[in-house]
C-alpha cells in the first residue's frame, strides 16, 4: 500500500487507476484490509467516481465499525499510544482512537461531500 500512498499523493490520473488495481488486488488477498478500502475510496473520488467512491467509503467505515466491536481492547492501547505520542498531555484526557474515527478523518471529504449533497437534493425536493 505504500506504492499506491506515493500515486494518490501524485497528480498522474493514469497511475491512479494503476493504484486502484493495486487496491482490488490487496482486497482480493484480505477483504478485510481497512486501508486498503479507504485508499480504493479516495482514487475513485480522485477519478470522479463519486458514487463508487461513497459506496467503497461506506464500506470501509463498516469494517472499521465491526474492527471496533471485535477488538474493544484495542481502543484502550491505541488510546495510550496516542497520549504518549502527544507527550505529556496536561489534563490526561486522553481520547479513544478506534478504526472507526479513523476512516472518518480519513475519508473527510467523501462523507462531507456526500451529507452536503443529501442536503441539497432535500432542499429541491420541498
Amino acid at each position: 500500500l505504500g506504492k499506491v500512498d506515493l500515486i494518490i499523493q501524485s497528480c498522474h490520473n493514469n497511475k491512479w487507476k494503476e493504484a486502484l488495481s493495486h487496491c482490488s488486488k490487496i482486497i482480493n488477498l484480505d477483504n478485510n484490509n481497512i486501508s486498503a478500502y479507504c485508499k480504493k475510496a479516495i482514487l475513485y473520488w480522485k477519478l470522479n467516481q463519486k458514487n463508487k467512491a461513497t459506496q467503497t467509503a461506506q464500506y470501509a467505515l463498516k469494517l472499521a465499525n465491526e474492527y471496533d466491536k471485535q477488538h474493544p481492547s484495542s481502543l484502550q492501547s491505541q488510546s495510550q499510544v496516542s497520549s504518549k505520542q502527544n507527550n505529556k498531555n496536561s489534563n490526561n484526557n486522553s481520547k479513544h482512537v478506534n478504526k472507526q474515527s479513523i476512516v472518518k478523518n480519513n475519508l473527510y471529504m467523501i462523507f462531507k461531500q456526500t451529507q452536503n449533497d443529501n442536503k441539497l437534493s432535500s432542499n429541491n425536493s420541498g
